[in-house]
């Protein structure tokens, strides 16, 4: 399973890497399926998803990561930039609701 597995890891790279989001998905979604352990493929799905602004699914693929390969130096780093982004995003929401009551 475990080249299998890298297999759809890398095909959801390709898929990412042409804009096929939907796709890169259903393949980083395989690769786990295949290998619940697949740390490259939690943290390929959150970049997506941080790129899209979908912090609580980002920061909860890459706390997986981080739970696989607790010295995952690039998933620390973005888990603190969607928990960065997640606050500013909370701060603009209450703002707008407080500015129209």
């Amino acid at each position: 399973a475990t080249g299998l597995c890298r297999y759809y890891n890398n095909l959801g790279n390709a898929y990412a890497a042409s804009n096929r989001t939907k796709q890169a998905y259903w393949a980083f979604k395989q690769a786990i399926k295949l290998d619940r352990r697949m740390a490259d493929a939690y943290y390929n799905m959150a970049n997506l998803q941080l790129a899209e602004n979908n912090f609580d699914d980002c920061i909860e693929n890459l706390e997986s990561t981080l739970r696989i390969k607790p010295n995952h130096k690039k998933a620390k780093k973005k888990l603190k930039q969607a928990n960065e982004k997640l606050a500013t995003q909370a701060e603009a929401m209450k703002k707008q609701l407080d500015d129209a009551l």
